[in-house]
């Protein structure tokens, strides 16, 4: 139970304990609080502290040899990538044969690799085995523990390992504080960063620009720009200089948040501090010139960038590319893309995606189709975006046949059709007022394995109300309440005019009566519709009865 408290002998201390403080102590009982129903793994039993101590098994001295020196290398990357099993594998093989002295930092890079996998309760674990061997837990151990709890945005358990980390007699170093920093600042809360920050300033260490950057970021990405600047701020008023990824994250908050001119003063403000502006400092004015459809003011900070010898990546030419196809000029995106190629950037499927929707919002859905087949055969790996955009296009000029076409490319080069992509499809018969088409769509989409959602099914109907079929529309409508799928009020709306076309007057009062038991107001344009199929009369006669009927259907 929370709270309890138990004596337990010291032996596990000892096997963690450097040697330093391990000599000629006597075997004293200490009062422990054990931090069960904490809801933490491995906590419960003090992970390890109050395990019994192994003595680690007894070998000859001996040296790596070559084979082992590789196999060393390789675990260290494969713990650096996050992959445990087969680090593990190797681990296993070098330990029989590792030097003595070399046992501890066999354990502690299987714990650096659950470190980067995120793998908290892993982490735990494997540091209760490393502590159950013999191998004495150093600071590096604890500080890869919090690590782990920070990656896993679990500032709780940070927390509690660094007690633990003290309980062992080690001092909390700056990687360690800067491990709990990290937690609360990545689960967004900045507040209790700052408090950690504060409490490793006190015990007398030193900080870096990193322990604070983790919390002036934490604060931007919650839009609190004004905490944000009183740390960086406070920073340099505890005479720790901010670098360039503070003052970089300082402009991307307030460029977001639009305050421009503040965002520049920062920049401005890295030149007279001696910093050195990098792409990324850039890169949210040129984002800001997309969003507002400023391709010349996005073509004017790339040319700052490159006149600064900068070298802007992909990101920061798709946001250019971006800005063009924003303003509607698919040739400008073009010159950028060149621009692009010949400073040697490698371009992205991303970039390509965006001149090719770029192109279709152009209406040049043709000459989007003739480009995705030469950026395939070129080697280009295009995704389901790419054909997805080819396919709306052609929706958009109601061309079936050439939307199909599209479609059956992506399934031969192996791209997986989304539901998105059908909708699309769905959508190119439903503007040609081909119903039949549509609802063949609909069910190959549920062939393969996918769910059709309300935007498919309200597109049939779409297309059944282009080609004045009011029985085809309910049915689908009827298919789609058996699905699971909710009608919308369009949908309804699509069965009216769908009646409309065909001069339907009976599916015309089914659907109006259903619009109103679900609240839709009608609008003038419904209402029109509904006068053309049952006459001025007729439809002011339904709204008296319908109307009539609310009230004993709201008291049922």
């Amino acid at each position: 139970q929370l709270g309890t408290s138990t004596r337990v002998p010291v032996p596990s201390f000892e096997a963690m304990a450097p040697a330093e403080w391990r000599p000629g102590r006597s075997r004293k009982r200490v009062l422990v609080v054990v931090c069960a129903a904490v809801g933490v793994g491995g906590i419960a039993t003090h992970v390890g502290l109050l395990g019994p101590s192994f003595a680690a098994p007894a070998r000859q001295q001996q040296k790596w040899s070559a084979q082992d020196t590789e196999d060393l290398a390789r675990l260290d990357a494969l713990a650096s990538q996050g992959d445990v099993a087969e680090a593990r594998k190797i681990f296993d093989r070098l330990r029989g044969s590792a030097p003595a002295e070399s046992e501890r930092m066999l354990w502690n890079i299987i714990l650096k690799a659950y470190k980067y996998a995120a793998d908290i309760d892993g982490a735990e674990s494997w540091f209760n085995a490393t502590v159950a061997s013999g191998v004495q837990a150093n600071i590096r151990a604890f500080s890869k523990l919090i690590d782990a709890c920070a990656r896993a945005e679990e500032p709780a358990r940070a927390e509690q390992w660094l007690g633990l980390m003290r309980e062992a007699r080690f001092q909390p170093d700056l990687i360690a504080y800067s491990g709990v920093i990290e937690a609360f600042s990545k689960a967004r809360d900045p507040d209790s960063a700052v408090r950690w920050l504060r409490e490793c300033q006190s015990s007398g260490l030193t900080l870096n620009p990193t322990c604070y950057t983790s919390v002036i970021d934490c604060f931007a990405k919650m839009g609190r720009v004004e905490q944000a600047v009183a740390l960086l701020d406070d920073m340099e008023g505890d005479g720790i200089a901010a670098d360039e990824v503070a003052h970089n994250v300082i402009i991307r908050a307030l460029a977001e948040q639009g305050d421009l001119d503040l965002a520049k003063a920062r920049l401005e403000s890295m030149d007279k501090l001696g910093l050195n502006a990098n792409p990324y400092s850039f890169h949210p004015f040129i984002v800001d010139c997309a969003k507002n459809k400023d391709s010349e003011g996005a073509s004017q900070w790339l040319s700052t960038m490159l006149q600064r010898r900068l070298s802007p990546g992909v990101i920061t030419y798709t946001a250019v590319v971006d800005s063009y196809v924003q303003a509607n000029d698919v040739a400008g995106a073009f010159r950028v893309l060149q621009q692009m190629i010949d400073n040697g950037v490698e371009v992205e499927t991303q970039t390509f995606n965006i001149i090719l929707r770029g192109m279709v919002q152009s209406g040049d859905a043709e000459g989007a189709a003739i480009y995705l087949q030469r950026l395939i055969e070129a080697g280009h790996t295009m995704d389901y975006y790419s054909f997805t955009a080819v396919i709306d296009g052609f929706a958009k000029q109601a061309q079936p046949e050439r939307a199909e076409w599209a479609f059956a490319v992506m399934t031969q080069v192996g791209v997986k059709p989304s539901v998105v992509t059908f909708n699309a499809l769905i959508d190119a018969y439903s503007k040609a007022g081909d119903n039949r088409g549509a609802a063949d769509v609909l069910r190959k989409m549920e062939t393969a394995g996918l769910r059709p959602d309300v935007v498919s099914y309200t597109s049939v109907v779409d297309a059944c109300a282009t080609a004045g079929d009011p029985e085809a529309a309910v049915q689908t409508i009827l298919d789609m309440q058996a699905a699971g799928v909710s009608p919308s009020q369009v949908t309804w709306k699509l069965v009216i005019r769908a009646c409309k076309n065909a001069g339907d007057a009976v599916w015309a009062a089914v659907a109006f009566r259903r619009l109103t038991e679900l609240g839709v107001e009608m609008n003038v344009a419904m209402l029109a519709a509904l006068q053309d199929v049952l006459g001025e009369e007729g439809a002011r006669q339904l709204q008296k009865e319908v109307s009539a009927a609310q009230p004993s259907a709201a008291r049922r």
